[in-house]
């Protein structure tokens, strides 16, 4: 009778062992709790795990991890059965979603306590599987948790995980001992394209590796996605980090060889001091300080300055006007005419943006690189084209004849699935012949930018549409275009222009360029002349039409289209 009201009682408190450590995510506290409950009845002495954790990759190695979860003895050693003086033992194997880690339960007996009935080892089973499952969800919940902050392929902190991180060091009063970084690596793009997306991939495992071990204590190495990374680095070692990053060696491999690599970076770096109140702030920051690194100063890295402040209250002042200034129209459509240098003859030409201010004009390159940023440059794209397109029907009504009007689209576009479709519908709507439009993009790197480019291109060639790759000559895939695309136009851009007025090698690379776009059926266009030195230059290389002051700087509308009623330009005065 004894024996049965024990087994009696060993049932009442699962209830009670259930709700307390399924309700509670404090597990290794709330399971020690539980068991103490029902352990004296079940003749427990003690409940321990034992984890295996397989390895992240084929080159790791498997993890194991011990933890006791009750003890009667106070033998908190997890690897010793010393005093335990066990006699029998219950066991249960689990594997873990997620991870897929391998966790054995094991429950232990006294050999000094009656021997368990087979009753009282099934009460043992029931209370394991509420324990594992307990555990499991713990595991599952804390997994998540892991991974809502780290970047999965290099096992980095992505942007959540370093602010988090950014913010404990700021809640404990010592984030002003560390400097941020945020940096870009320099030409991955041909990186990707050499090894291929998977080897390119393992690339930067290897290159997180290695910003991993730069790093000491709590600082920190973050990857935002693609080839942007964060760091916090203490403020005495912030030198030794930008000597680091200007040059990682690492490696890549090709049919089995290993190709070395030295990986080097563009970084925007701040001091931080007092005045950063918000871990939130430190990104942004050090993103302007890299955007003047890498576009406007081209340097290997630019620390956050007053001045650089100042200039993120004028981007914000942008981004904040720019709607309110598409709608009242501040933002007009220039003309800069191209001309075929064996006539005089305007051929073409290209529409450029000027935004008027409270009647000052604001020149593109002090808003577009912050409207692209943010991705609002692809309503301006469109606002440009369906000027343009206005323009047009206005000059065939007007019996002008118009010319090959190019307008610019950023890469952005590439990513809206309707690209090409919103370019059609605004044709059709002004009813615009095809052959007086032609849309101009800049060449990319990017290999996902790449194969959107190609489709783009595909879909505008047959669509009867003229296409312009933009600044050829000034990326790292050119050649690569004149395979790739399906491109109608070439235009070179001034400083390769620049460059091959000046070597008999130069001019021998923009010939065989020139020849080679010929023989393609593409049309060449230079860009930026400026004197008839350099129109002698290329029209003995076979290229003759070209943009720049040497015949007019961009005119608005109404100016271009008296250009438009003559036709051509009068050169007597500078023969």
């Amino acid at each position: 009778m004894e024996k049965e009201n024990l087994e009696k009682n060993t049932r009442t408190p699962l209830s009670a062992f259930i709700e307390l450590l399924m309700n509670s995510e404090e597990l290794p506290h709330s399971a020690e709790k539980a068991l103490s409950m029902i352990a004296p009845a079940l003749q427990l002495m003690r409940v321990q795990s034992h984890t295996c954790i397989p390895p992240k990759d084929k080159d790791g190695k498997q993890e194991f991890a011990d933890h006791i979860w009750y003890d009667s003895i106070g033998n908190h050693d997890p690897s010793s059965m010393a005093g335990l003086d066990t006699v029998d033992a219950v066991h249960l194997t689990h594997q873990m979603e997620g991870d897929r880690a391998t966790v054995t339960l094991s429950s232990y007996h006294s050999v000094h306590d009656p021997a368990w009935t087979s009753a009282q080892r099934q009460d043992i089973l029931d209370f394991m599987n509420v324990l594992m499952l307990a555990f499991s969800k713990s595991r599952l919940i804390s997994t998540l948790r892991r991974n809502a902050l780290i970047e999965p392929m290099s096992q980095l902190p992505n942007a959540a995980g370093f602010i988090s991180q950014a913010g404990k060091l700021l809640n404990r009063g010592q984030l002003s001992l560390y400097n941020a970084f945020y940096f870009n690596l320099k030409s991955f793009g041909l990186i990707n394209r050499r090894f291929g997306k998977d080897e390119t991939d393992r690339i930067i495992v290897r290159y997180s590796k290695a910003l991993t071990d730069f790093t000491e204590g709590e600082e920190c190495v973050g990857r935002l996605g693609g080839d942007n990374f964060v760091a916090l680095i203490r403020k005495e070692k912030s030198s030794d980090f930008l000597r680091f990053i200007s040059g990682v060696q690492t490696f890549g491999v090709i049919a089995g060889e290993e190709i070395p690599i030295l990986i080097q970076a563009v970084a925007g770096a701040l001091e931080i001091d007092s005045s950063i109140t918000t871990a939130d702030e430190i990104i942004g920051k050090c993103g302007t300080a890299l955007h003047v690194a890498k576009n406007v100063e081209k340097v290997p890295y630019v620390f956050v300055t007053p001045e650089l402040n100042s200039s993120v209250y004028q981007q914000k002042q942008i981004v904040e006007q720019f709607p309110a200034a598409l709608i009242n129209k501040e933002f007009k459509v220039f003309y800069q005419p191209k001309v075929d240098t064996r006539t005089n003859e305007i051929v073409g030409a290209e529409a450029l943006i000027r935004w008027l201010s409270d009647g000052k004009i604001i020149p593109p390159n002090e808003f577009v690189p912050i409207i692209e940023k943010d991705g609002s440059i692809c309503q301006l794209d469109f606002y440009v084209l369906e000027n343009v397109c206005q323009d047009i029907r206005d000059w065939i009504a007007k019996g002008i004849k118009p010319v090959r009007v190019s307008t610019n689209f950023s890469r952005k576009n590439l990513s809206h699935p309707d690209f090409a479709d919103r370019i059609l519908e605004l044709l059709t709507k002004y009813n615009i012949p095809r052959e007086y439009i032609e849309v101009e993009i800049t060449e990319t790197t990017e290999e996902a930018e790449n194969a959107l480019l190609v489709d783009f291109m595909n879909c505008m060639h047959d669509e009867k549409i003229a296409t312009a790759i933009d600044d050829f000559g000034t990326g790292y895939t050119s050649l690569n275009v004149l395979s790739d695309f399906s491109v109608d136009v070439l235009k070179i851009d001034k400083s390769f222009i620049e460059r091959h007025t000046k070597t008999e090698k130069d001019s021998v690379v923009l010939s065989n360029v020139v020849k080679m776009a010929k023989e393609l059926d593409m049309t060449i266009i230079n860009e930026g002349v400026e004197n008839w030195e350099q129109v002698d230059f290329l029209q003995n290389l076979g290229s003759t039409v070209v943009q720049g002051f040497l015949f007019d700087k961009p005119l608005p509308e109404e100016s271009f289209r008296q250009r438009l009623k003559i036709g051509k330009y009068d050169i007597s005065s500078n023969e």
